[in-house]
C-alpha cells in the first residue's frame, strides 16, 4: 500500500469523503437538542419579576399575568417616608439670632457722636461760640460727616441746626440714649406675623454678643417678642412725655433720631434653620413593606393600580445592575453542561442507557435506546 506523503495536507476530496462517512447529522442532532433545552431553561428559569413589569402606561389595565416576587423585597412607601420627613421638618423650631448688645451698642455710638461734637464746642474761645441755630449749624457742618460716621445715621440738616442749638449737652444725649435703649429692649423682631404659627411651639432663640453666639434656649412665651411697629409706636409715646421741656426742634430731631436708630433685634436665622431641618429629615428612615419570596403582587386580570405600580418601580430599582442577557447565558450554559455530563456519564456508567448510531444513506441519525 503506497505511503501518503505527512507533509502534504489531505485534498479537498479526501476532505468530504470522511463527512460523508462520518455521523454528522446525529452529532449536529444531539447539538441541536442540547442548544434547544439550554434555551428553554434559560427562558425558564429566570424569574418573573425579572422580566418586564408594568409601568406608568399599564396604570387601570388588568394585568397580564399573575406576578409574585422571586424573592424578599423591602419596597420603600415613597409616599409615607415623604409624609414623616416633612413632619420631622417642620418640627424643628425655626432658630432666631437675637443681638442682646444691640442697646449698648446703639448707646455707645451716641455717646461717641456727641462727646465729638462737645469737645469741638470746647475748642472754641468764648468770643467764637455760635450766637444762634444757624451759627451753630455753619460751625459744626466742619465736623457733621464725623458725627454721622459715629452716629452710624443720616442726620437732616434741620436736626443738626436743633442739635447744635442745644449745644449737643449731655441732658439731650441721655434723652436720645434712653429712648433708643427702650426701642431696643427685650427682642424686636420686624413683623410680629410671621410668629403667629410658632405660637404654640415656640422658637428657638440664639443669644449673639459682637457677632458670637453665647447660647440658645427655647422660647414658647412670644408675648414676650415685639414688633418692630409697636416699638415704634411706644418710642413716640415716650417721646411726647420725656421731652416736654426741650423746645420744639430739638424735640422732633431727637424722636427722629430715636426712631431712626430702631431696628430689629430677633432675626430670622434662615441658613440654621434650614441646616437643623434638613439634619432632622436625614435621621429620618425610609417607610419600608416587606415582601416575602412567593407574596403575589397582583393576579392575573386584576386591575393594576398606584400602589401596584410602586411595588414595581421598587423591583425595579432594586434589581437594577443585574443583566438579564447575562443570567439568560448563564442559566442555559449551566443547564448545557449538566446534559452533556450527564449524557456522558450515562453512556459510560449506566448498562441501560445504550445510544445506537443508525446510518442511512451516508448520513448518521442518532437514536436513544433504554431498555
Amino acid at each position: 500500500m503506497p505511503r501518503r506523503d505527512a507533509s502534504h495536507p489531505p485534498t479537498s476530496r479526501g476532505l468530504l469523503a470522511r463527512l460523508a462517512t462520518g455521523d454528522w447529522a446525529g452529532k449536529l442532532l444531539r447539538a441541536a437538542l442540547v442548544a434547544a433545552t439550554s434555551a428553554a431553561a434559560a427562558m425558564l428559569l429566570v424569574p418573573a419579576s425579572a422580566r418586564r413589569l408594568p409601568g406608568p402606561e399599564a396604570l387601570g389595565t388588568p394585568a397580564a399575568a399573575t406576578i409574585k416576587a422571586d424573592r424578599d423585597y423591602d419596597i420603600v412607601d415613597e409616599a409615607a417616608t415623604a409624609r414623616r420627613r416633612a413632619d420631622a421638618a417642620q418640627s424643628e423650631r425655626p432658630v432666631y439670632e437675637h443681638d442682646a448688645g444691640a442697646a449698648a451698642d446703639a448707646t455707645a455710638r451716641i455717646h461717641a457722636a456727641f462727646e465729638l461734637m462737645r469737645d469741638e464746642e470746647a475748642a472754641l474761645p468764648p468770643w467764637r461760640a455760635p450766637r444762634d441755630s444757624a451759627d451753630g449749624a455753619g460751625r459744626y457742618a466742619a465736623r457733621r460727616d464725623a458725627f454721622v460716621s459715629r452716629l452710624q445715621l443720616v442726620v437732616r440738616d434741620e436736626d443738626l441746626a436743633a442739635l447744635a442749638a442745644a449745644r449737643f449737652s449731655e441732658t439731650v444725649e441721655r434723652d436720645l440714649a434712653s429712648l433708643v435703649q427702650d426701642g431696643l429692649a427685650g427682642m424686636v423682631v420686624q413683623d410680629e406675623a410671621l410668629l403667629a404659627a410658632d405660637r404654640e411651639r415656640g422658637i428657638v432663640v440664639r443669644t449673639v454678643r459682637e457677632g458670637e453666639v453665647q447660647g440658645e434656649r427655647v422660647l414658647t412665651d412670644l408675648t414676650r417678642v415685639r414688633g418692630a411697629e409697636r416699638a415704634r409706636r411706644e418710642v413716640a409715646a415716650a417721646a411726647r412725655t420725656r421731652l416736654e421741656r426741650e423746645a420744639p426742634p430739638v424735640r422732633a430731631a431727637v424722636e427722629r433720631l430715636a426712631l431712626a436708630m430702631l431696628r430689629p433685634t430677633l432675626v430670622h436665622d434662615q441658613v440654621e434653620t434650614s441646616h437643623r431641618r434638613d439634619e432632622a429629615v436625614a435621621r429620618v428612615k425610609p417607610v419600608a413593606i416587606p415582601v416575602k419570596r412567593g407574596e403575589r403582587i397582583i393576579g392575573d386580570g386584576e386591575r393594576i393600580e398606584t400602589r401596584h405600580l410602586a411595588v414595581f418601580d421598587a423591583i425595579r430599582a432594586q434589581r437594577r445592575g443585574e443583566d438579564l442577557g447575562r443570567v439568560r447565558v448563564g442559566a442555559g450554559a449551566l443547564v448545557a453542561l449538566i446534559v452533556v455530563l450527564m449524557w456522558r456519564f450515562a453512556r459510560r456508567n449506566v448498562a441501560r442507557f445504550r445510544p445506537a448510531e443508525l446510518n442511512e444513506g451516508g448520513g448518521g441519525v442518532t437514536v436513544v435506546e433504554l431498555t
